[in-house]
């Protein structure tokens, strides 16, 4: 577990990596107000929100930032993916790099990371190895309740 300060929480970007290219790696969020769905460039999600301007999490391949100008709306997310990938690593604005091993079935959807917004602060946690068959078994297993699905691995848009 690694708490970011107020500085490390709401300025430049938290870029989040795979080691290994995955042919998925996404993620879940819930911001303050409760909107709540996914982010994920294999599923076509490539910003979120899907309204506004300036998006606060935005989906490239097998890397994924969020912006933290905009952290003060965000409550909670999870990163996920097929645990083949070897490695997570997470850089900060100011350059502080933290890599998490990734380890589990190389079979079903894996959450790596959750990041949850205490007090202004972000608090990043790995997270232990559980697959879960599809995206939404993963999301709900971390409590991911208010997304509302097409299918078992894509979200209503």
């Amino acid at each position: 577990m690694v708490i970011l300060s107020r500085v490390q929480s709401g300025v430049g970007l938290l870029t989040v990596e795979a080691g290994r290219p995955a042919a998925r790696l996404g993620c879940a969020y819930v911001l303050a107000g409760g909107q709540s769905s996914i982010v994920c460039h294999s599923a076509g999600i490539v910003s979120a929100p899907r309204t506004g301007r300036n998006p606060m999490i935005l989906a490239r391949h097998h890397k994924l930032t969020v912006d933290l100008g905009q952290s003060r709306r965000l409550a909670r997310l999870i990163f996920y993916g097929v645990a083949g990938v070897g490695s997570l690593v997470v850089t900060t604005f100011g350059g502080a790099r933290i890599e998490a091993p990734v380890a589990g079935p190389n079979a079903g959807i894996t959450v790596f990371l959750s990041v949850y917004n205490v007090d202004g602060e972000l608090v990043l946690r790995a997270e232990p190895p559980n697959a879960a068959a599809t995206v939404r078994n993963a999301c709900d297993a971390y409590g991911f309740d208010r997304i509302s699905w097409r299918d078992e691995d894509n979200p209503v848009a």
